[in-house]
């Protein structure tokens, strides 16, 4: 699950889920900055949640990358 979090819009967040190769996309957020997280596959990982996060500005018009690692 990848989840965008607006850092300006109180409560504000979006969530898709990855492709089987990590890939993700989010077809429509505004423009804004965004804190961008994802929580790795639990499969041979120890219990518990770990997050990669990003930040990111989405300009109007644009497309824009976040890379996770």
């Amino acid at each position: 699950m990848v989840n965008a979090s607006s850092q300006n819009v109180p409560g504000t967040s979006f969530t898709v889920t990855s492709g089987a190769d990590g890939s993700y996309r989010f077809d429509r957020l505004a423009p804004d900055v965004y804190l961008v997280s994802a929580m790795p596959s639990p499969r041979g990982r120890a219990p518990g949640f770990v997050f990669n996060n990003v930040v990111a500005t989405v300009k109007s018009g644009e497309t824009t990358d976040a890379e996770l690692t």
